[in-house]
């Protein structure tokens, strides 16, 4: 393509264009990105409080004071404006509740009222797709379908009353009748956004607020969910009418896949994920997959989507010949009627506006500069999402874009040394070179990519792969395709039908060639990587050491040495100063998993975890990995599962390879359970752990393993007993520091699940048992000779991993009284224990309440 001087290209300004106006343009709008953030940020961690409208006051002042002083002091007093600004519209956002709200009627520290209210069905209703590889084995949970209501009014203590704000709805899906689009009235139990209660786990009550999302309601039958008819305004009548128009959209474009590819299989599911962005059970294998080996932004709808999509529009009206100005004006149609189809996520809202704003750039016949108009954009989403300022998704599409922009040119040279420009119809300017050009950039915008973003990466996810520019590289001609004929089956198969049955076959075949090579990819040696913490400041040096290598087009081979060295001494640094733990101290984090039992016990830089598992489903895929990676243990080797009850290991398969687990100690029951159910949970988590190489070891009674120098001794169950109850056959085990005496106290007791039979065992083979921390047997259970004999070992310390069910058991009162402390994760949370060689206990939380 060629331009005429000082004409405008999709690559942005052309010909004479002023490089210092352009400079100028580009700082203007980086400094107001900068301080737009950093008013944001001041907002959200609350300093110190101020209503919105005196930060608004400030801001309008600041910005006066600018029209009145010399640069560059007016310069400085626009950016603090635009700070002000900042703080102000993020504490209306995120710290504000609006007059009316249906949040005066919730209690957000997980209590439920009764709630009744009527309002406009928004999204759903939809079952999700059980999380996590042995979720298909939880039966104490039934299936629950959720749907989003934008309250209107609700029942109060006065009669009905108008209200505002979003609710999430859980309900049994039997005779559910609650389409988008309509009116209905809900009867349930409301409960506020409740707090995290695990470390690095994500604070949902903030994202909420900027979306209006109050909290949810459950409601034991689908016959407290009915339709009622829509209030009279022609407002509310023409917002439902359009849900209910996009819904249709939405279930017509799904229908048109479901004859391309048919439902169920991992190709569908994929081409499902690619296009419309649905998650389908048969995904999880793949999704799997795809995350691991860095390519997880080619299944999250994003740009790169919007782009491939933008490319068939533009091939197919170029087909009809140059028609001009029309052209962006078509694509952006496309890309309009795009996002109305697939759901309304913050990703392919985020990428669209972007496009969008580039193609009417374009469409202007103006000369721009695609950075400036990045920086102007990404600017106008934190305005849209302010909590986007954290999120991963946006720095990657904003920062990422925004790199590709400035340094694409100069990565090819970094990568393959400077380009040649050969005119068109020379020699050396045919198809094979053309390819081959084609092929470089693919690679050197890959590398740029892959190595801008890794130190981001490891910083927020704590797992890379090495591999992820060359799976890029392989991926990517086969995806495209995929897209691209996807998209148009969609397109076409809308108008005439038949046209995505006729397609199918080749969207199978691409759909089964991309979930194979990806499959193949994660199976290969060291295609994921799990990296020690390191701190914001060590990513952003490795970050800037990468761009200032690609700028300087790959010349500047000792300095980007030197700085590189640099770079490594600080994330070395920056690990080992996260992960340390004290000298001389037994350190065991209990996290809150509800129902359930996960410890981190660290000593002497080597961890293990004991327990890993939860009735709530899929906590083990995100949740507990960032958590135990935010207090510092981000490589545990070592498991012990304490016993078969499904609640102490469901999360083990989920949160393994994140960890790095690579043996797991059992005992002879679990085995024996296997064994006899061998279509059951512990059969199918055994077996899943031997074909990923896992060693299983089996441990009883006398058994002994180390942990950086410290002790752990297995005191039952003995080998070969044949107790009835599954319970008692939990491992028991105390956990000494180095040259620490076994007729001493033990600093922590881990006790698992028993009950009567083992704690008679242990009282008669043990009876100085001592321990300074015992971990409350089965949860805390009403069990009274259990909790006499806990009150025996004489703690300083009970820590019970418990639902709120078990919160407040009087049989365990008589310790309480007797000045034992308690911590419980159903009311305290996740919390830190220490213990130091002379006995002395330092409790402290993992979290902010």
């Amino acid at each position: 393509m060629t331009s005429r001087p000082g004409s405008v290209s999709l690559y942005g300004v052309t010909g004479t264009e002023p490089r210092d106006q352009i400079t100028d343009a580009r700082r203007r709008s980086l400094v107001a990105l900068v301080m737009l953030g950093l008013g944001i940020w001041f907002a959200r961690d609350a300093f110190f409080s101020l209503p919105s409208a005196t930060w608004f006051a400030l801001s309008l002042a600041a910005a006066g004071a600018a029209g009145a002083i010399r640069v560059p002091w007016s310069s400085a007093s626009l950016s603090l404006a635009v700070a002000l600004f900042g703080a102000g519209w993020a504490t209306a956002r995120l710290h504000e509740t609006p007059t009316g709200s249906v949040t005066r009627f919730l209690d957000h520290g997980g209590e439920r009222t009764v709630l009744s209210f009527e309002g406009l069905v928004t999204r759903g209703p939809e079952v999700p797709p059980p999380r996590g590889a042995l979720a298909r084995f939880l039966t104490t949970q039934t299936p629950l379908a959720v749907f989003e209501v934008r309250v209107d009014r609700l029942n109060g203590p006065h009669g009905w009353e108008p209200a505002s704000g979003r609710l999430m709805v859980w309900s049994p899906p039997d005779g559910l009748d609650a389409p988008v689009g309509r009116w209905v009235r809900v009867t349930g139990l409301a409960r506020g956004i409740a707090p995290p209660a695990n470390p690095g786990a994500p604070d949902r009550r903030l994202p909420a607020a900027q979306r209006d999302e109050r909290g949810t309601v459950t409601v034991s039958s689908s016959s407290l969910v009915s339709m009622i008819d829509p209030p009279a305004s022609m407002t509310a009548r023409a917002l439902a009418l359009g849900l209910r128009t996009r819904e249709a959209a939405t279930r017509r474009a799904a229908g048109v896949l479901d004859l391309a590819a048919p439902p169920g299989t991992p190709g569908s599911a994929l081409v499902s994920s690619l296009l419309l962005g649905e998650r389908e059970i048969a995904i999880a294998e793949v999704e799997g997959s795809f995350y691991r080996i860095g390519l997880a932004h080619l299944l999250a709808i994003s740009g790169f989507h919007l782009a491939v999509l933008a490319w068939v529009g533009l091939i197919a009206v170029r087909l009809t010949g140059d028609r001009g100005w029309v052209e962006p004006a078509i694509v952006a149609a496309l890309v309009a009627a795009y996002v109305v189809v697939v759901p309304a996520e913050t990703p392919i809202v985020r990428s669209a506006v972007m496009v969008l704003v580039w193609l009417a750039a374009e469409s202007m016949g103006r000369r721009y500069d695609r950075l400036t108009i990045l920086a102007w954009t990404a600017a106008g989403l934190l305005v849209w999402r302010p909590m986007d300022l954290w999120s991963l998704g946006w720095q990657l599409s904003c920062g990422m874009t925004g790199v590709l922009i400035w340094l694409s040119g100069p990565a090819h040279d970094a990568v393959f040394g400077r380009r040649l420009i050969i005119p068109v119809g020379g020699r050396g300017s045919g198809p094979g070179r053309i390819m081959l050009a084609g092929v470089r950039g693919l690679v050197a915008v890959s590398v740029l990519c892959w190595l801008a973003s890794l130190p981001l990466i490891w910083y927020s996810v704590g797992r890379v792969s090495p591999i992820g520019a060359a799976a890029t590289i392989v991926m990517t001609p086969i995806i495209v395709p995929l897209m691209a004929v996807g998209f148009a089956a969609v397109l076409a198969g809308s108008v005439v039908p038949p046209i995505a049955w006729v397609a199918g076959g080749l969207i199978e075949t691409l759909a089964g060639w991309t979930a194979g090579l990806a499959s193949w990819l994660d199976r290969l040696p060291g295609s994921s990587v799990t990296v020690p913490p390191i701190h914001a400041a060590a990513a952003a040096l490795a970050t800037a050491a990468v761009l200032w290598w690609f700028a300087g087009r790959g010349r500047k081979l000792k300095p980007t040495l030197a700085v590189l060295a640099i770079t490594m001494l600080a994330l070395t640094t920056s690990g080992w100063w996260k992960t340390r733990t004290p000298a001389g101290v037994l350190r065991v984090e209990t996290f809150a998993v509800g129902d359930g039992t996960c410890h981190l016990v660290r000593h002497g830089g080597d961890a293990l975890l004991w327990d890993c598992g939860s009735v709530r489903a899929g906590i083990g895929v995100r949740e507990l990995p960032a958590a135990v990676r935010t207090v510092g243990g981000w490589r545990v080797r070592r498991a012990v599962v304490s016993h078969a009850d499904f609640d102490h290991y469901s999360a083990l398969l989920d949160a393994g390879p994140a960890l790095g687990i690579e043996e797991v100690l059992v005992g002879e029951r679990f085995l024996a359970r296997a064994r006899e159910e061998p279509g059951g949970p512990a059969a199918a988590c055994l077996s899943e752990l031997l074909a990923r190489g896992v060693r299983v070891m089996t441990v009883a009674q006398g058994d002994r393993i180390t942990l950086g120098g410290a002790t752990l001794t297995f005191l039952a169950p003995p080998p070969g007993c044949d107790w009835p109850r599954e319970n008692d056959h939990s491992l028991v085990a105390r956990l000494d520091l180095p040259g620490a005496s076994d007729d001493g106290p033990a600093r922590f007791l881990f006790t698992g699940d028993i009950e009567s039979r083992a704690v008679q065992y242990l009282a008669d083979e043990l009876p100085g048992l001592t321990a300074r921390v015992v971990e409350a047997p089965h949860h805390g259970s009403s069990l009274g000779e259990v909790a006499a004999w806990t009150g025996r070992l004489g703690p300083g310390l009970i820590v019970q991993s418990t639902g709120p069910g078990r919160v407040g058991s009087m049989a365990w009162e008589p310790l309480r009284r007797a000045g034992v402390a308690w911590r419980t994760t159903a009311s305290d949370g996740a919390f830190r224990v220490d213990v130091a060689r002379d006995g002395t206990i330092s409790v402290s939380d993992l979290i902010r309440r």
